[in-house]
């Protein structure tokens, strides 16, 4: 009953912004009545529309996104309980290696944290526009920009790889929860090492 009245009102929200942009629109629509108008006067009311019109679907599209996460969160949370003894004291981000090698730890240490962490991540880390994009998320809700630093997803470059360790396959799981193309996976770790990349800092070499 909850996540319904929380739905409607979500909906109900969302009709009341659509109905004053409708409004908006019928407003610019009555100018272009009168026949006097030339081209070039109605043409930049045209425009105005089409621009209303795009800011509008675009609206929907996270609108629904947003709603979509909020029940997918409420739904995990009804399901799953409170988290697990051995969740990360300080919450996520993880915040150095030290917490990192504490969440690998707790991953491995059962398969019921292990299955908790992946709905989790899954849920509060937005589902994006595709599984790039998701695996990207995953990592920016999992790791602070100073961690994400020293981390990459082969283990190359003296840094700490994913590939081979519980987190990496959890990040991978939680993006399959929403995605089950057959290139899921790839595209999920193109994701992660193009967003740990962007967080490297440069060698010492590189600076001098």
């Amino acid at each position: 009953m909850r996540l319904a009245a929380e739905r409607l009102a979500a909906r109900i929200a969302l009709k009341g912004s659509m109905e004053k942009d409708t409004s908006a629109l019928n407003v610019m629509e009555n100018h272009v009545a009168p026949a006097a108008f030339s081209i070039s006067d109605v043409m930049p009311i045209l425009r105005n529309i089409r621009e209303a019109q795009v800011k509008q679907v675009e609206l929907l599209k996270n609108m629904d996104t947003r709603i979509q996460r909020i029940e997918d969160v409420i739904i995990h949370n009804r399901k799953e309980g409170k988290k697990p003894d051995g969740w990360p004291s300080e919450g996520l981000p993880l915040k150095d290696l030290g917490a990192f090698y504490e969440w690998e730890v707790f991953l491995k240490s059962s398969n019921d944290n292990y299955e908790f962490a992946v709905g989790y991540c899954s849920v509060h880390s937005g589902k994006g526009k595709d599984e790039e994009e998701m695996g990207a998320n995953v990592c920016r809700l999992l790791f602070s920009e100073e961690l994400a630093s020293k981390l990459n997803w082969k283990g190359t470059e003296n840094k700490r790889g994913l590939k081979s360790l519980k987190v990496g396959d959890c990040i991978i799981a939680a993006c399959r929860r929403k995605y089950e193309d057959a290139d899921t996976d790839g595209q999920v770790t193109r994701g992660i090492s193009k967003w740990l990349r962007s967080k490297s800092k440069p060698s010492s070499k590189e600076k001098n």
